[in-house]
């Protein structure tokens, strides 16, 4: 990889972006014409101009169960209260 291209762990792009799975994230990544690596068994995303495609067709959306449900457990009043 060349010195204007830098690395990012694809554990904190999931965090960000609420990937459920290694998997999804990595193939966004590479949807958007990102490099993902296993270097030292962490998976790293390689971000530099040249390789960022924007791409003609939308990444297509998939369900997250498990963030779905997390917000299925609090009520009503408490979900309005976080938004006043």
């Amino acid at each position: 990889m060349s010195v204007s291209c830098l690395q990012y762990p694809l554990t904190e792009l999931m965090r960000l972006l609420a990937f459920e799975e290694a998997a999804e994230a990595r193939e966004f990544c590479e949807h958007h014409g990102l490099t993902v690596t296993s270097d030292d068994g962490s998976l790293m995303i390689h971000m530099g101009k040249s390789g960022f495609v924007d791409p003609e067709l939308a990444f297509p959306p998939h369900r997250a169960a498990r963030l779905i449900n997390s917000k299925q457990t609090a009520s009503v009043g408490e979900v309005c209260w976080l938004f006043v």
